[in-house]
């Protein structure tokens, strides 16, 4: 896989200029940007994991929340070693609107905000 450097050294050198070096990385930036949006690569996918704590509605980066997430494929709940189920994805709207009571319990959904 090629640096940065290199593929600027190749295009000016292809272009036979030595005076574009910042508008060459910009049009590399802005190839990798239209690219690699319709694509997710291994390197960009992470796992995570965090403990929760009863009658706590809400959980920030404090709790051990990845804060650079762009987007979540599934949330999985743990109560015991042999007991896992996938949260079902709701708006953050709802779950605030159905939480008028306080109600504590196993959980069913998640909204990430």
């Amino acid at each position: 896989m090629s640096t940065l450097a290199q593929m600027r050294s190749r295009i000016a050198d292809d272009l036979n200029r030595t005076d574009l070096n910042t508008q060459i990385d910009v049009a590399i930036n802005r190839a990798i940007e239209f690219y690699y949006k319709g694509f997710r690569f291994w390197f960009n996918e992470k796992t995570a994991t965090f403990a929760t704590v009863a009658s706590q509605v809400n959980y920030g980066s404090a709790d051990s929340i990845p804060t650079d997430m762009m987007e979540i494929d599934f949330v999985k709940i743990a109560f015991a070693s042999t007991d896992n189920e996938e949260l079902i994805p709701l708006t953050y709207e709802y779950i605030q609107q159905a939480n008028v009571g306080n109600y504590t319990g196993r959980p069913a959904d998640y909204a990430y905000y």
